[in-house]
């Protein structure tokens, strides 16, 4: 079971964030980046890489087109590397499409990091709060409140822990109680509805 965290996103947050990327966008690929963030739960070094050679970021390569995901690769340790599929939707397929043609991305490139003026994870780590900021919204937003919003929808979806478990790569399955903040999603839409009786 969750507890409150003072700063979580709404799915309202997220639509925000997305739809001013998307209407906003300062740099090709901010969008594409925050929708992989929102819609697939994986950490922000699953998409981008670390930026040198131990851990590799998405690739064209690993796209699976016609299945509808990608491989992200996963250092657990430095001599045991993991690579997981990445459900990917249409509007994911046909944003990175687009991102890969415009920018001439090879297939062995990292999709994010190989643009000179993103050569580095921390330009990428403060998108999340840009776009916030952008679209009105008051809360400290780091990368990581994306991957607990995805599993707190999952659980309010009726997953199972396990099954979240499989699907995000979390060894254990009490470390997700940490990311499930359905209780304080369900304690404020319960305030909310009698708000206006008090």
């Amino acid at each position: 079971m969750g507890t409150y965290k003072r700063d979580h996103l709404s799915t309202e947050d997220i639509t925000k964030i997305l739809s001013t990327a998307k209407e906003r966008e300062v740099m090709s690929g901010d969008y594409l980046f925050l929708l992989l963030l929102a819609k697939t739960g994986r950490r922000i070094g699953e998409i981008l890489g670390d930026g040198k050679a131990r851990r590799l970021g998405m690739r064209p390569r690993d796209i699976e087109w016609e299945q509808k995901f990608a491989w992200v690769h996963v250092e657990k340790r430095r001599e045991d590397n993991v690579d997981r599929m990445c459900f990917l939707n249409d509007e994911m397929i046909e944003e990175l499409k687009e991102y890969i043609e415009e920018n001439r991305i090879e297939s062995d490139e990292e999709l994010f990091l190989h643009q000179p003026k993103r050569s580095a994870v921390g330009t990428f780590k403060s998108l999340p709060q840009l776009y916030a900021d952008m679209a009105g919204i008051g809360k400290h937003i780091s990368a990581h409140m994306f991957r607990h919003h995805f599993i707190t929808t999952l659980r309010e979806k009726g997953w199972s822990y396990e099954d979240i478990k499989k699907l995000t790569g979390h060894k254990d399955v009490s470390s997700l109680a940490h990311y499930d903040h359905t209780d304080a999603r369900i304690v404020e839409g319960r305030f909310r509805d009698v708000l206006g009786e008090i």
